[in-house]
């Protein structure tokens, strides 16, 4: 989604609206016995398309899907899909989110989601976490964000939500491209297939979480970054710059990393921070940069910033 020069850089910010925290749950990226790869996260969101005094949920009817199942006891509202990723502009693209919004009839309800994507062939793509439903609320939508790695030709996929009970596991719900057309037009590839970039390092995902604000002024003078890299197809040496940037766009170096070492799409290479603003810094809404660079050539591999809709508003502890 960001950019620099010569490089694109993709970057996925996980964004609690109604807190000043920002965190990634894990989904399961499920071993479907063939050599297909995938790297996944989630999170609740909420639906900007929905407000909170509606009384009834758009979606399958009971009929439709007491036709196909037992129970009806879920609908899906919407989804939708942001498509990230296209790094050599042929239209497949290697990185998307897709957003669900699944309503239930009872106050309260537990179910995980299993993602599949059907092409020449069907495999299971992602499994999330249990998570609960609140009846017809839209502040309970996962988004589950996926990096196709290998073994995703460029074609034409259907992507199938398979809704499961969580006390149970038994299936309450199907829904695929007979329900919305848009599930079966996923024009999508794997990273191996793109023509420029596989080499370079990029930005998976990065999320931040502020706090202490000792005078309750809503600046904060506490930053923590985690931040996850990839290096596709190599290991690399890399250290990181983190940097507040200011309403005239300098960029205040906050903090530098140690070397770490980036094992080409793992998420166990996650770097993470946390910064105190100790002197410097007025009470001001700042923008979070991110530069990674490589250990032996100081190089600078990649320049990023967070988007303008997800500032931080912090203070050094001198104010």
């Amino acid at each position: 989604m960001y950019k620099m020069a010569f490089v694109i850089v993709t970057l996925l910010l996980v964004i609690l609206a109604s807190n000043p925290q920002a965190q990634a749950a894990t989904l399961t990226a499920t071993d479907s016995g063939n050599s297909t790869g995938s790297k996944i996260s989630g999170s609740i969101i909420s639906n900007p398309e929905k407000t909170q005094t509606m009384g009834v949920a758009r979606g399958l009817s009971l009929e439709t899907t007491s036709n196909r199942y037992s129970d009806s006891s879920v609908r899906v509202y919407d989804v939708w899909f942001n498509m990230v990723a296209d790094t050599d502009g042929d239209g497949y693209y290697h990185q998307f989110e897709v957003n669900f919004d699944i309503d239930s009839e009872l106050y309260r309800q537990d179910i995980y989601v299993v993602g599949e994507l059907a092409g020449a062939s069907r495999q299971i793509l992602f499994q999330t976490e249990t998570y609960t439903l609140s009846g017809d609320s839209g502040d309970d939508t996962y988004q589950a964000r996926v990096l196709l790695t290998e073994g995703y030709p460029s074609q034409a996929y259907e992507l199938i939500l398979n809704i499961y009970s969580a006390e149970t596991d038994s299936l309450l719900l199907q829904y695929d491209g007979d329900n919305d057309s848009r599930l079966r037009s996923l024009f999508l590839e794997d990273n191996t297939q793109e023509e420029a970039g596989y080499d370079q390092v990029t930005l998976y995902e990065l999320g931040f979480e502020l706090s202490a604000d000792q005078d309750g002024d809503g600046f904060y003078t506490q930053l923590e970054v985690e931040l996850d890299a990839d290096a596709p197809g190599q290991d690399r040496n890399v250290y990181v710059r983190l940097s507040l940037i200011d309403g005239y766009g300098r960029w205040n170096n906050i903090s530098t990393s140690n070397l770490f070492r980036l094992y080409d799409y793992s998420s166990n290479d996650r770097y993470t921070t946390r910064v105190v603003l100790d002197y410097g810094f007025d009470p001001a809404t700042y923008q979070l940069g991110v530069e990674i660079f490589d250990a032996e050539t100081e190089n600078l591999l990649l320049s990023s910033t967070a988007p303008s809709t997800t500032p931080l508003t912090m203070e050094s502890t001198d104010w």
